[in-house]
């Protein structure tokens, strides 16, 4: 008894005690609500099935092959004199930021992790490509939100423009972040060749080490990619649930209650929408489109929610990075930046007329659902239309680079 009584407790005991805690009350609040609790979760369910699913698993699979083939070595040798100015990074993460640009969430993750578990980057260079690569869905931003949700379609344009301009500029700026870095690599080749080894090389002699035959490699990008795709899944499940037992238990009321005693100046729905938001990025954008806020006040909250992209995201970022030695303290912070700046600018350009909406406003009901044979074929020709820009992107980074050697 003596030395229990003397026993100190670590934080990390707390953060245990305190989590316990957390999924003990969820678990009762099933009890208690099965019917708004079964409802949570078929919502979240659906979401996963119609949209996430095949939106994301057309780019994961192809991923996963083209590792395997070594297209990644190729690219990452053909853009290195395109990364490596701009972003400070290998050219392999030109790769990472289009899968992550085009598909969405948590795909730049995914990819990141794979990089740094096969020592195609540094963990510094990992964080710099994590903290700008993780983007919302073209789909979700140019149909969801601006027709599902606000009834306004040329508002995607402005919303897409503004949250891969603001996350391209974070990129550009991370490049300081530990800007000598003293794991650097220039390159994964470079004990096989110090010299210069060119991108058809780097790809063969890639595609040699990895040594599965094509059928089998088939077949691991299609576990693998539905692996990680069940365990988002799982996320969206289960952070639908947490929102709907917070507002249950009136917990979400009394949070936004307590921040609006802290600011007592601001407006209760624009706190409650970002307070949602701050969890969850699809109920909180479309609690700040039903918001009764000026339209560019509720286009800036969304653009703000956008850019923060909610704590449910944040813990698929740190379950696919999990296994590797990247830390998520600069995802956090490019992520708050994003956010800020982000609503910031779409206030200000809505506010002085840069932005304009003529169109007439209709409910999001009379929007149908998107089908899942609409989203996977929309998400393969945006597949398609960002590798064939990479490709031209790094072959004219090659003409540049063999003209500069020339003069």
């Amino acid at each position: 008894m003596r030395i229990l009584s003397r026993a100190r407790y670590t934080s990390a005991d707390f953060l245990t005690f305190l989590l316990a805690g957390v999924v003990l009350f969820v678990l009762l609040a099933m009890i208690f609500y099965p019917a708004e609790i079964f409802r949570a979760s078929t919502e979240g369910l659906q979401l996963w099935f119609n949209i996430v699913l095949p939106s994301i698993l057309p780019f994961l699979i192809t991923a996963e092959i083209l590792m395997g083939l070594g297209v990644i070595h190729f690219l990452g040798k053909l853009l290195e004199p395109f990364m490596r100015p701009l972003f400070n990074l290998p050219g392999s993460g030109a790769f990472v930021a289009v899968m992550g640009f085009t598909s969405g969430f948590p795909v730049g993750a995914i990819l990141t992790g794979r990089l740094r578990s096969q020592n195609l980057c540094t963990r510094i260079e990992a964080e710099r490509l994590l903290s700008f690569t993780n983007n919302a869905s073209p789909l979700f931003m140019l149909v969801a939100v601006p027709v599902g949700m606000f009834g306004l379609p040329s508002l995607g344009v402005a919303l897409a423009v503004v949250h891969y301009g603001t996350n391209l500029l974070i990129g550009l700026l991370m490049r300081f972040y530990y800007y000598r870095d003293p794991e650097k690599i220039e390159s994964s080749f470079k004990n096989q060749d110090p010299f210069n080894i060119s991108p058809w090389q780097a790809m063969l002699t890639a595609r040699r080490l990895d040594g599965r035959p094509f059928g089998r490699l088939l077949g691991d990008a299609v576990r693998l990619s539905m692996s990680n795709l069940l365990a988002i899944g799982g996320f969206i499940v289960f952070f639908a649930v947490l929102m709907q037992v917070l507002s249950l238990t009136g917990i979400m009321g009394a949070i936004i209650s307590g921040i609006g005693r802290i600011l007592p100046g601001a407006d209760p729905h624009l706190l409650k929408s970002l307070t949602i938001g701050f969890g969850e990025i699809t109920l909180g954008s479309q609690a700040a489109s039903l918001a009764p806020l000026p339209l560019e006040i509720r286009i800036a909250l969304v653009g703000a929610i956008l850019g923060w992209s909610g704590l449910a995201i944040h813990a698929q970022v740190a379950s696919m990075i999990a296994d590797t030695d990247i830390r998520l303290g600069p995802f956090w912070v490019a992520r708050l930046a994003q956010a800020v700046i982000s609503g910031l600018l779409l206030f200000i350009f809505f506010r002085l007329g840069l932005f304009t909406i003529s169109e007439p406003v209709w409910s999001a009901s009379d929007f149908p659902a998107l089908a899942f044979g609409t989203v996977i074929l929309y998400s393969s020709r945006i597949l398609i239309i960002g590798l064939l820009l990479l490709l031209l992107i790094g072959l004219a980074a090659s003409v540049l680079s063999q003209v500069r050697r020339n003069l």
